[in-house]
């Protein structure tokens, strides 16, 4: 639980470091806490942290620009729900399939979920079936499309998913002795 938490903290300093776009370890965190922590310590540690981050860094980044808890971050939140239940659906079931279907699962639904959400709460988006394809695809104008945030996204979930999963393994189990 030691390592678990110590990486928890260690994802919520990434958030204030430059770092790729959409390259962060939020999800993986939510998948891995959901894996390692109880139920209850996992809601409360994972979306706790998330939850104060954002807070800090919309009041420390963009000095408060999107208000204190914007619609979309809702969206977010669930999201990481989402994560933490396929980690607690993993853990029992842990093998390289399992971890890895259920990183690739949590990505989708995350994507799903998030952009939905987004496409009901900003005016930019037509709230029609166009405009909820447009929000699924392409995105905004100016902006990368939402595919390419996807796919950056589902890379830093598998990495970061790796090592936590690597690191918390070999914690529990032990190094192998030479």
């Amino acid at each position: 639980m030691f390592l678990t938490v110590l990486l928890i903290l260690a994802a919520a300093l990434y958030r204030f470091l430059p770092h790729p776009g959409n390259f962060a370890p939020l999800s993986a965190i939510a998948i891995c806490g959901g894996m390692y922590l109880s139920r209850r310590m996992s809601v409360i540690v994972v979306l706790g942290m998330v939850i104060f981050t954002d807070l800090s860094e919309n009041l420390l980044k963009y000095h408060g620009a999107y208000g204190v808890m914007p619609l979309e971050a809702l969206g977010h939140y669930a999201g990481f729900f989402v994560a933490i239940t396929l980690g607690w659906w993993i853990r029992p079931r842990k093998n390289v399939w399992t971890v890895t279907g259920g990183t690739i699962a949590a990505s989708l639904l995350f994507y799903l979920t998030t952009n939905f959400v987004c496409w009901l709460d900003n005016p930019a988006y037509a709230k029609t079936l166009a405009g909820l394809v447009q929000c699924y695809t392409i995105g905004l104008p100016g902006w990368p499309s939402t595919i390419e945030f996807f796919l950056k996204t589902l890379a830093s979930v598998i990495v970061f998913v790796g090592v936590f999963v690597a690191a918390s393994e070999l914690a529990v189990r032990g190094l192998p002795r030479t």
